[in-house]
């Protein structure tokens, strides 16, 4: 972004993917991904294999861009996210437990490494419901299946279970969330609309004056296809309050004319953005095929949908969701007419602007007058908030998602990324699919709202996969592990006696071959030879600046097999 306005990724150059996978025993693995199309039109999306026994997973995203105000100086940035996986191998514990949901049920499922059902085993939960402050503690047993059937569980928004062994696990039981943007503005007599899936009960609006209530206007309040309609609101400031979710909204209303995104009042200026914000309105199941309906689609509007066996927690959202957004603007026309003073002199925020924006100080005197520097002090149209973004913390299941192991499902779960909705703004997808998940995740995003929900098809069969050792080493022969490296010249073949006890990773190119040896060896000094990578790509006068600096035997052999014309 630059200010408030969004920038095509496509301007990010050299895009770079830096994936470090670290498995249970310590072993970290670099791989390094270039060639990457960025744009504004889709979400880029790369797949992947990881190693047995994976712990943890680091990607970085790096790229330069140009400095258009700096003489075209290229900046580096960069972005970095790492996921734990795994944690219960770490433990002796052998069996843990699952939520899962069908079809609007809740079901508790205490399972083993393998997939297998531990009956009779008495789980201890913690249920807490939305309004109260004191959990409820229920001891319930496991049937034969493993199962503890917990109903719909209405008003829960949290349930904890302690297994037998020892493993605690929690859950927070959302179905829709959101961003929001906590000021509102619109036209005095225009329907004000707010996205909002829940009960009328929960809502409350009241208008304000000199920071006390003064009216209860709740019989404007009416809930339609997702939103809530406010109508009839006359000037002046109002709070919106949804209930159940503790969140509140300013809500400013105007007279006056609209010019160019703002509504020009007597008494103040108000910036009309996002008034039709994306909405996830229904889902539907009909004949095999999921019809997901969004209202305000644009033609930024994108869908991604994600399956799971157990409850996902916030899941994409909380991965996705925390683009940085900018809230609405206000201000106060300017009561006093512009004088200009010979000699003035201005403030440190003045001679800032003066330094990065290259206006003189008689025109800047003017803004000042005007009121129509940073923060809109003094009047005129001040610069919006940046909203908050959703709090990843609530990525997932507190504890259960990274710390259990999921290795017996036979398949990794579906992800469908990038869908574009009709001019309906309908999304429709095969059933068949989400393969054998229930548990569907919609997220729909376009350039300033994220709108996700959840919901549970019914159940159907799901594969898992023996994990136990099967194809075991015959105990009278026997055996040892060897490492090899083989130089494989172009045309040449290799060929792996048994691929199922060997492990193969290939290094085809030298920034592979440079990111193995760093990783292995740890040597500060090998990173400083990273420049070579770029060799092909440096002007004449570099590469002898370089070479005078770097000189050595190594660095002649290099460059005598890859460079024999500069050598």
């Amino acid at each position: 972004m630059l200010g408030e306005s969004h920038l095509d990724p496509a301007l990010v150059t050299e895009p770079k993917l830096t994936i470090t996978s670290t498995t249970l025993d310590g072993i970290a693995t670099t791989r390094e991904v270039k060639d990457l199309k960025l744009s504004a039109g889709s979400v880029l999306t790369h797949t992947l294999s990881v190693p047995e026994r994976l712990a943890q997973l680091t990607v970085t995203l790096t790229g330069k861009i140009e400095v258009l105000s700096a003489g075209g100086e290229k900046r580096d940035l960069s972005a970095t996210r790492t996921w734990t996986l795994n944690g219960m191998d770490k433990t002796d514990a052998t069996n843990d437990g699952h939520l899962s949901k069908f079809a609007g049920s809740y079901v508790f499922e205490l399972l083993g490494k393998n997939g297998e059902a531990v009956a009779d085993q008495q789980v201890v939960f913690n249920f807490r419901h939305r309004g109260f402050a004191n959990p409820q503690n229920v001891a319930l047993k496991s049937d034969e299946q493993g199962r503890i059937a917990l109903g719909t569980l209405p008003g829960i928004v949290n349930v904890q279970a302690k297994s037998p062994n020892g493993r605690e696990s929690s859950w927070d039981l959302d179905d829709n969330e959101r961003t929001w943007s906590s000021e509102l503005h619109a036209a005095a007599g225009e329907v004000v609309r707010v996205p909002w899936i829940g009960p009328p009960a929960e809502l409350s609006l009241l208008e304000v004056k000199a920071g006390t209530f003064t009216a209860d206007h709740a019989a404007r309040l009416a809930q339609k296809d997702g939103f809530i309609e406010i109508t009839g609101l006359t000037p002046g400031d109002y709070s919106l309050r949804l209930r159940g979710d503790e969140r509140d909204f300013s809500i400013q209303v105007t007279e006056g004319k609209q010019i160019a995104g703002w509504l020009l009042g007597k008494h103040r200026n108000l910036e009309l953005k996002n008034t039709a914000p994306l909405q996830i309105t229904g889902v539907t199941t009909d004949k095999g095929v999921v019809a997901i309906k969004l209202a305000n689609a644009t033609v930024f509007t994108r869908v991604h949908i994600a399956a799971s066996r157990f409850e996902p927690g916030k899941g994409i959202f909380a991965g996705l969701g925390g683009f940085a957004r900018f809230g609405v603007a206000s201000g106060t026309p300017a009561k006093n007419p512009n004088l200009f003073a010979a000699g003035r002199q201005i403030g440190d925020e003045y001679r800032y602007i003066v330094r990065d924006t290259g206006l003189d100080e008689l025109s800047l005197k003017a803004m000042q007058q005007a009121g129509m520097t940073a923060g809109g002090r003094g009047g005129g149209l001040g610069s919006a908030k940046q909203e908050a973004a959703p709090d990843k913390s609530a990525a997932g299941p507190g504890g259960a998602a990274a710390e259990t192991n999921l290795d017996f499902l036979a398949a990794s779960e579906p992800t469908i990324y990038n869908l574009l909705p009709d001019k309906d703004g309908v999304v429709r997808i095969d059933r068949k699919a989400l393969g054998d998940r229930q548990h569907v995740q919609v997220y729909a995003e376009d350039l300033t709202n994220a709108a996700w929900q959840s919901f549970a098809l019914p159940e159907v069969p799901t594969k898992f996969a023996d994990q136990r050792l099967a194809r075991n080493l015959d105990p009278v022969k026997p055996f040892t592990q060897r490492k090899e490296v083989t130089v494989l010249e172009k045309g040449k073949t290799l060929t792996l006696a048994d691929i199922l006890t060997s492990e193969l990773e290939t290094y085809d190119t030298l920034g592979s071959v440079h990111a193995l040896f760093t990783t292995l060896s740890g040597d500060a000094n090998l990173a400083k030879f990273a420049w070579v990578l770029q060799w092909p790509q440096l002007k004449d006068a570099e590469k002898l600046a370089k070479y005078s600096e770097f000189a050595c035997h190594e660095l002649n052999f290099f460059l005598a097999r890859k460079d024999a014309a500069f050598f």
